[in-house]
């Protein structure tokens, strides 16, 4: 939709530096993610209060929140990263393939142990908030060197 809307020329037509420009991207979509993670993490926290930790798979729901979240945020550092470095926008694809992986993987339960499903939730994680950085820097990098179309 940036693309067929010109984002890229109306956005550098502002005021703003190119930092401040993509600063504002990254923390509007921070902010979304982080409106999301705290209605999610409620309803884990409710289910495990109230349905008496009730688990989908032998997982607790915060396992799964966490690793939700954790797939998210490296979703977003892939979308923002190669959208700023080839100007393509691949949210849909990855939204397809994240959608798509874990509703697949729940029909093949030997897949899907009890025991990796936390191991994989802590490194989503982690290589989410990690990704995050990398994104920040390859954007950065990427949007300085962008000429008005």
């Amino acid at each position: 939709m940036d693309t067929s809307s010109r984002w890229e020329r109306y956005a550098l037509s502002l005021p703003l530096s190119r930092r401040e420009i993509l600063a504002a991207r990254y923390a509007f979509a921070l902010l979304c993610l982080g409106a999301a993670a705290l209605i999610c993490g409620v309803a884990a926290v409710g289910s495990v209060m109230f349905l008496n930790g009730y688990d989908l798979l032998e997982v607790s729901p915060l396992i799964w929140w966490a690793g939700c979240i954790g797939l998210a945020l490296l979703m977003l550092d892939l979308m923002f990263a190669v959208y700023f470095v080839y100007r393509i926008n691949i949210g849909i694809i990855l939204f397809l393939v994240v959608c798509v992986v874990p509703v697949t993987a729940v029909y093949w339960r030997d897949l899907l142990k009890p025991e990796v499903i936390g191991v994989w939730a802590v490194i989503f994680a982690v290589l989410g908030l990690l990704g995050l950085w990398i994104s920040w820097r390859i954007s950065l990098r990427s949007f300085e060197r962008w000429d008005a179309v």
